[in-house]
């Protein structure tokens, strides 16, 4: 299991920057879109498009592994 862990966080570390910090904030730290809108300055609507894209880059990823 901490294998697969770790596999999972190396697979986030190459994400976008923009795009991780959206799936880190919104997942990891567990906060409401509104919160995360206003530490990345976006719209509700581009913060929905980086978590989209963010998670579809991540299974991209961890299918290759």
């Amino acid at each position: 299991q901490k294998e697969a862990l770790e596999n999972i966080f190396q697979s986030i570390n190459q994400l976008p920057e923009r795009q991780k910090t959206a799936l880190l904030l919104l997942k990891v730290e567990g906060l409401k879109a509104k919160e995360v809108c206003e530490i990345m300055d976006v719209q509700e609507k581009a913060l929905e498009s980086l978590y989209q894209r963010a998670k579809k880059k991540l299974k991209e990823l961890l299918d290759k592994e």
